[in-house]
Parts: structure tokens; C-alpha cells; sequence
């Protein structure tokens, strides 16, 4: 059987040739520019410029020396050049992605701007679906604190067969960050395999194996990324890895997991931490404070009372936060009791007299509120709180000037106090003064509680 073979005309088949010719030829001619580029060495870089500027100005209409160009403008710090540069490379050839994608970096590294770095990126990627983008633009969606458009662009970038290290190490960041720590872990372990010999894949596997409560494995790990060169986090390995056997390790990682605010694993560490110290209060208060956090009250109200029948319970604490507790489920009078206790401990402290003011107030008791507001104001003069929540105390009674004072010390005492700037602008609204919509959004700025609640109230009421 014959095979027929497909017949070129000869003057097409040396188009082809002459083609294929001119492209090693043009990869021939760029030899020497490429390698002092890429170099990332300064004066080799001005080297280039020179050279492009001189030799081989002749080129300057192509797309191939003006990509070139601004890469050594880049590399040589002249930023604004390296700019223009690359914006010309985009005039001449819009559909090109790789200019997207290097303008983006140039974009990151010279303007610090991360919107206009992602929409390149995207750019890029709408030219050509490459993994290598993907990557890029989820670390640029990471840096910007939007973990699922990262999530999304790096899971992109690993179906489209992307392979690097710092892709798993990012993932397995943003994993554990969302409490998934055995998927990080599983993640991690590529970018270990795929180069064993950097020292912040360790680092970070040995984060990974806080929550996950294994001791041994988190000192091992960063044992080795501090071989391996690494300085950060080392107050984090002196906490975890003591070498004093006696101490509770599960503990620490508890200590350290509910600093983290990842109350769920801390509550696990306590749970063992208990199991080899029974009669430790502490513990019990830490847990208590776990389950406090998840809103699991009835669990953090059994660890408190126990604490409080073991030995040497730190009863201070355990007062303030079982009075927190029972505020929080509107059991005003319990919230007194205990917040009554706590006083009793030590009464020249100024924090219990405000919880206390708060449930009396709850309970619509103003004159014994106001009395503890004023009271814990005359142990601590500059205490911003107790202005703040005594001026809420004369708004509700409607003594809009007392409060319009008292929320503009708080202020001026702390500037940043959010729920201050809340009960400065409601006071502003009731005396007709102008700027209380202002002193809403500001009270949103600084995570002022209702502050979302008095802009829908007030704002479009306000000229």
C-alpha cells in the first residue's frame, strides 16, 4: 500500500525554510541581550540598554525588542521607561499575553497596585489559558485578602498542570488559614517532595501540625527550616518546642491555637491537656473560654463552675468571664453577681464596675448604672470605655448633651473607638447638629457595634 505524500510547491517550501531560518536567527541575535538580562544584575542590564539602543536600534519597530527593552529598563530600576516600554509592546501586539502578564509584575512591583495588577493578569489569561497566570493572579487575589478568588485561581492553575512549589506552599497557607489542616497537609507535602531544600516549606508544615496536635512533628519541622535558613517565627518554635520535659505541651499548642482564634482545635489541645493534668483550673478556664467564643455556653459555664472547685482557681478571671457569659444570655442579674464578686476580689479595679453598669442598665437600674460608670471613671480617669458607655447610658435616658459630652471624651481619648463615634453621631441626630452621618462612618471604620444600623436609620435623612 502507498502512503501519498502531500507535495509543496517549491517557493512555499522555502518559506518555510526561510521562516524557520529567521526565528533561530532572531533567537541567535537576542543570545547575548537575553543573558545579560536575565542575569538580574544592574550593570548587566544597563549593559543591555545600551546595547538595544545602539546595535540594535534598527529592531525598534518589533514587538521582540521593545519586550526586551523594558525588561532591562525593569531590572535597571528605571521604572517609568519600563512602564512605557511594555505599554508599547501592547500597541503593537494587543492580543499578546506574556505583556499582560509582565506589565502585572512591573504594575506590583512600581505602583503597589494590586486591582490593577489582578485585571492585567486577567487580561492575560483572557489571551491565553496558562497555568503559570493562574498562579500569579491567585497570589495577587491572596495579597489582597480574597482567599476564595485565590483558592479558585490556584485550583485553575493545577488543572492546567502548573507545577511549583510556592503554588502548594500558598494553598496550603490559605488552607490551614480556613481550618482545613489536613488538606494542607496533604498539600504541603507535594511542595516538600518537589524541592526538599526550602526552609519555608517546613516552617509551614510545621504550622500545619499545630492544629492537627502533634508535637513532635511541629518541633521536628521547624528544627529543620532553621537548618535550612529560617528566621521568622522562632518566639513561635521557643513557645512550642521547650525542652523541659514536665511541661503540658497540649497546653501551649492550646495557648497558642486560642491566640490563633482557632477555638475549635485549642478546645481539642485542652481536651488532652486535661486528660493528663485532671485538676489543673486553668485548663478548664481555657476551654471554658473556647467554648465562650463558639457560642457554646452552656459547656463553657461547666468549665468555669469546675474551675472554680479546683485548686487554686484564678478566680479574678473566672468572675469577669462567667459575668460576660451570663450577659451575653441576657441573664442580667447573674451577670451582676458574679461581676459583683469579681469587685469584691479586688475593688480597685475599674473594668467589673462597667460590666456590672452594663447589666444594670440592661435591667433599666440607671441611677445604680451610673453610679458604677462613675466609679470606675474615678479609679481610672482616662478609662474611654466607661465615657462611652455612660454616654449611652444618658442618650437612653434622653439626656442627649450629658451624652453628646461624654461620647466626645471618650473620642478624644481614643480617637479610634468605634462605638464612641456610634453614640457621638445618635446624640448629634437628637440635638440637630450637622456631621452625625460622618461619625457613623467613621464608627464603621473602626468596627463601631450598629454602625451599620445608624447609617440605614439616619443617613439618608441627613442634608
Amino acid at each position: 500500500m502507498y502512503t501519498i505524500k502531500k507535495q509543496y510547491p517549491l517557493f512555499i517550501l522555502l518559506v518555510i525554510i526561510s521562516t524557520v531560518l529567521c526565528a533561530q536567527q532572531k533567537t541567535i541575535t537576542y543570545k547575548t541581550i537575553d543573558s545579560l538580562i536575565y542575569s538580574q544584575n544592574v550593570t548587566n542590564n544597563m549593559n543591555a540598554l545600551k546595547q538595544l539602543e545602539n546595535k540594535f536600534i534598527k529592531d525598534s519597530s518589533k514587538v521582540e525588542y521593545w519586550e526586551r527593552y523594558a525588561q532591562a529598563c525593569f531590572n535597571s530600576f528605571k521604572y517609568s521607561k519600563a512602564i512605557e516600554s511594555i505599554d508599547k509592546v501592547i500597541q503593537k501586539k494587543p492580543k499578546y499575553s506574556e505583556a499582560y502578564f509582565k506589565k502585572a509584575t512591573f504594575v506590583l512591583k512600581i505602583r503597589k497596585d494590586l486591582i490593577e495588577a489582578i485585571d492585567l493578569m486577567s487580561q492575560a489569561i483572557r489571551y491565553e489559558n496558562k497555568g503559570e497566570y493562574y498562579f500569579y493572579r491567585g497570589i495577587y487575589h491572596q495579597m489582597n485578602t480574597d482567599d476564595p478568588k485565590a483558592i479558585k485561581d490556584y485550583d485553575s492553575a493545577l488543572e492546567l498542570g502548573f507545577v511549583h512549589p510556592g503554588l502548594y506552599r500558598n494553598y496550603a497557607i490559605l488552607l490551614l488559614k480556613w481550618d482545613d489542616p489536613k488538606t494542607a497537609l496533604n498539600i504541603i507535602e507535594k511542595a516538600i517532595q518537589l524541592n526538599p531544600d526550602v526552609a519555608e516549606n517546613y516552617s509551614t508544615r510545621a504550622q500545619i501540625y499545630i492544629p492537627l496536635l502533634e508535637p513532635e512533628k511541629v518541633c521536628s519541622d521547624f528544627k529543620t527550616a532553621t537548618k535550612l535558613g529560617y528566621t521568622k517565627n522562632i518566639s513561635l518554635q521557643n513557645i512550642l518546642c521547650k525542652e523541659n520535659s514536665t511541661i503540658n505541651k497540649y497546653m501551649i499548642f492550646g495557648d497558642v491555637l486560642q491566640k490563633m482564634e482557632k477555638f475549635d482545635f485549642a478546645k481539642k489541645a485542652y481536651n488532652l491537656a486535661i486528660e493528663k493534668e485532671k485538676d489543673s483550673s486553668r485548663y478548664y478556664l481555657n476551654r471554658g473560654y473556647c467554648h465562650f467564643k463558639l457560642e457554646e455556653y452552656d459547656l463553657a459555664e461547666k468549665d468555669y463552675l469546675t474551675a472554680l472547685q479546683l485548686p487554686t482557681p484564678t478566680k479574678d478571671l473566672l468572675y469577669d468571664n462567667l459575668s460576660l457569659l451570663y450577659f451575653n444570655q441576657d441573664k442580667y442579674e447573674k451577670s451582676i453577681e458574679y461581676s459583683t464578686k469579681r469587685i469584691d476580689l479586688n475593688s480597685n479595679n475599674e473594668v467589673p464596675y462597667i460590666d456590672r453598669g452594663l447589666a444594670y442598665r440592661k435591667l433599666g437600674k440607671y441611677i445604680e448604672a451610673e453610679k458604677d460608670f462613675n466609679t470606675s471613671l474615678s479609679i481610672k480617669p482616662t478609662f474611654f470605655r466607661a465615657y462611652g458607655y455612660r454616654a449611652y447610658l444618658f442618650f437612653e435616658k434622653g439626656d442627649f448633651n450629658k451624652a453628646f459630652e461624654d461620647a466626645k471624651k471618650a473620642i478624644s481619648l481614643n480617637p479610634e473607638y468605634g462605638y464612641g463615634h456610634v453614640v457621638l453621631g445618635l446624640s448629634k441626630q437628637k440635638l440637630n447638629i450637622d456631621g452625625f452621618c460622618t461619625d457613623f462612618k467613621t464608627a464603621k471604620k473602626y468596627n463601631g457595634l450598629d454602625a451599620d444600623k445608624a447609617i440605614a436609620a439616619y443617613c439618608n435623612t441627613e442634608k
